[in-house]
């Protein structure tokens, strides 16, 4: 008689249970597939959800961070600019300036290097007027008011060629007539020299006496001529100057 071996019956029993358990998954997949899959998706839309909240977070702070660099920094330039101008008024006022004219600061806003002049952010609501005298901080003439705007005027540098100014040449009782960096009718026997100071002359002209324009760079003199000529350097350099003050009384 055959005889089965208790290894081999061993073995067969386990491969039968092995099937069964391929037929319960089966059929347990089968039944529940579609709540798996809704499980599934759950889970998946939930962790989504999240990191969406997060990630939406982490953009509303560093919004909220830029914000407020933005504001900082704004803050920071806004308070230089007062520091400037209250450099400039301290200087002005050392100067006495407020206790020789009315004086109103502006700003700087344009300029025309090739065409001698600039823009200011004052006009005619400000009180501007046409041929008001244009200085800096130290007491340098730099041009005169040209064109008015409800908001904003134009400046004419005291370089310009169009611009005529009655001069004095300090300590040599001299005088003569400025037309852009040129002064003209000018005494021969004064005694000038290269590094003499110029300034405005009281002769009833437009511009305020006693108001530095520059200083003596060149000499040209005419043996024919009872009058000299001289050239000037301008004490201030319009690609420097930023603010101004506008003498309007």
């Amino acid at each position: 008689m055959y005889k089965i071996s208790p290894q081999r019956n061993k073995k067969k029993s386990k491969l039968i249970a092995f099937c069964i358990l391929i037929v319960f998954l089966s059929l347990f997949l089968f039944l529940f597939s579609d709540k798996l899959s809704n499980l599934s998706f759950g889970v998946l839309s939930h962790f989504s959800d999240v990191n969406f909240s997060w990630n939406q977070s982490i953009k509303e702070e560093r919004d909220s961070l830029l914000n407020q660099k933005e504001r900082l920094t704004s803050k920071i330039i806004e308070l230089l600019v007062l520091e400037e101008e209250n450099e400039m008024l301290r200087t002005a006022l050392g100067l006495g300036l407020d206790k020789d004219f009315s004086l109103l600061l502006a700003n700087i806003s344009s300029k025309d290097i090739l065409g001698n002049s600039f823009v200011v952010n004052k006009g005619k609501e400000d009180g501007l007027l046409k041929g008001m005298p244009v200085i800096t901080e130290y007491k340098v003439l730099v041009g005169v008011i040209d064109e008015v705007f409800d908001n904003f005027s134009r400046v004419k540098l005291i370089t310009s060629e169009d611009i005529t100014c009655d001069v004095e040449i300090l300590k040599r009782d001299a005088f003569g007539l400025l037309t852009g960096t040129n002064i003209s009718l000018v005494e021969k026997d004064k005694g000038i020299e290269i590094g003499d100071a110029v300034i405005t002359a009281s002769l009833g002209g437009l511009f305020p006496s006693g108001l530095f324009i520059g200083l003596v760079n060149e000499i040209v003199k005419d043996e024919t001529e009872h009058f000299q000529t001289l050239e000037i350097r301008p004490f201030f350099d319009i690609k420097r100057i930023k603010k101004v003050f506008i003498i309007n009384g």
